[in-house]
């Protein structure tokens, strides 16, 4: 018997999301690093090739995340809500795929912090004995749906046991 897949993906807004909080903050990082090194080279005379190779691989970086990495999270990102279980598929580089048995569900939650509030998404956080799960991102009704869809099962899950 074949396993349906996790179809559903997380909002298309999780890039911009992404492309603003974590790539600008690791960016304002590494300038500030960067300019640490030219004032310490100028100061010591330290050869300036030093200061712009780490100059060009904080450029070429901040690039990979922007342009690369955070639209392929966003692309490889997948959940899924079946009767019995609840998965979970991410990963850029290492595919991960988690399983979440529905009756093993304790509680849910939902959260949106001051940046996801803006571009309108949600996280959504299932807990179990064995920790936390969450599905990020998702546009605010479709989270909404979501956590009653998850309720109602788990629900008529435990009802049954």
């Amino acid at each position: 018997m074949e396993q349906q897949q996790p179809m559903k993906k997380i909002d298309k807004k999780s890039v911009r999301k992404a492309a603003l909080t974590a790539s600008w903050f690791s960016f304002f990082i590494t300038m500030i690093v960067c300019a640490a090194l030219l004032v310490v080279s100028i100061r010591f005379d330290w050869p300036l090739w030093i200061f712009y190779m780490v100059t060009i691989a904080s450029v070429l970086g901040f690039t990979f995340e922007i342009f690369i990495y955070t639209p392929q999270h966003y692309r490889n990102w997948r959940y899924g809500i079946f009767e019995d279980r609840m998965e979970l598929v991410s990963g850029v580089f290492l595919r991960k795929v988690t399983t979440i048995p529905i009756h093993r569900i304790q509680h849910v939650d939902q959260k949106q912090g001051p940046i996801s509030r803006r571009f309108g998404l949600t996280t959504i956080t299932v807990a179990t004995a064995a920790g936390s799960h969450e599905i990020p991102d998702l546009e605010e009704e479709t989270a909404k749906e979501l956590l009653e869809e998850i309720i109602t099962i788990a629900r008529l899950t435990n009802e049954d046991i």
